[in-house]
């Protein structure tokens, strides 16, 4: 966050390399998947990165 980067979950393209399993992910932390337009998203020309300390880990959240 220090740099200006957000979670990649949350990069305006995560669709096209994460599905987001919105039935398991405990409520009050459902925020934490927004997905943000590219006006509020600057990746400053990175790519997705799924070993990226700024991605969650794929049970972070969840319900089960």
């Amino acid at each position: 966050h220090a740099l200006g980067f957000y979670h990649e979950q949350s990069r305006p393209d995560k669709d096209d390399f994460v599905k987001i399993l919105w039935g398991n992910i405990i409520d009050k932390k459902k925020f934490n998947f927004k997905k943000y337009p590219r006006k509020t998203i600057d990746s400053l020309g990175t790519k997705h990165g799924f070993k990226s300390i700024m991605h969650y880990g794929s049970k972070v959240f969840s319900k089960n």
